[in-house]
């Protein structure tokens, strides 16, 4: 197995230079000919463009940008004229007349949100507010979801009918003081033994 591979490595080591150094004496002559057959394409290409210059020689290459409009101008167009039909009249002008605001409804143009807009109005069947940057912090209130915890969440905030704590890995260490349950675990103080009772004999 030793000497095969001594021989094998023997081998690369003779043969791989010279692939590395012959890589040019295979590719010079691939690109030689695609660089002939791309002479010739554009060669053929120019002789065959050339024979058009008569026919273009008397064209004002500036004529483009002045060329006048022939079909009908857009404030006297049919397609941007307001159609109104004779049983229905037009309500939006009648309501104007009135004082009165345009009615919303089935078929209606949708509102568009801008500056000065007024917010949309929450309600049975309007769309569920959408999370994002720049959008209101959730209130808390009957039938809110809980806070979910998680990276970057707020600490909870300990109160009244807040849940204990739990002890855990990386939990704070009990603090002792009136009323701790003593600490029982390795290292623990020994209780202090009971003094007999007196025999009342």
């Amino acid at each position: 197995m030793t000497e095969a591979y001594k021989e094998l490595n023997a081998e690369l080591l003779k043969d791989i230079p010279l692939l590395v150094n012959d890589r040019t004496v295979f590719f010079d002559p691939l690109l030689g000919t695609a660089t002939d057959s791309l002479i010739v394409y554009y060669q053929r290409c120019a002789k065959t463009m050339t024979e058009c210059t008569p026919y273009i020689a008397s064209v004002d290459r500036s004529a483009a940008h002045r060329h006048p409009m022939v079909i009908t101008d857009k404030e006297f167009s049919a397609a941007y004229r307001q159609i109104i039909l004779p049983d229905h009249g037009n309500p939006q002008a009648d309501q104007a007349q009135q004082g009165q605001a345009p009615r919303q409804g089935y078929g209606a143009p949708p509102q568009q949100a801008g500056y000065g807009a007024p917010p949309p109005q929450a309600g049975y069947g309007a769309p569920p507010p959408q999370a994002g940057y720049g959008a209101p912090p959730p209130q808390a209130g009957y039938g809110a979801p809980p806070p979910q915890a998680g990276y970057g969440a707020p600490p909870p905030q300990a109160g009244y009918g807040a849940p204990p704590p739990q002890a855990g890995y990386g939990a704070p260490p009990p603090q002792a003081g009136y009323g701790a349950p003593p600490a029982q675990g390795f290292g623990a103080a020994a209780p202090r033994p009971t003094p007999p009772r007196p025999n009342p004999t």
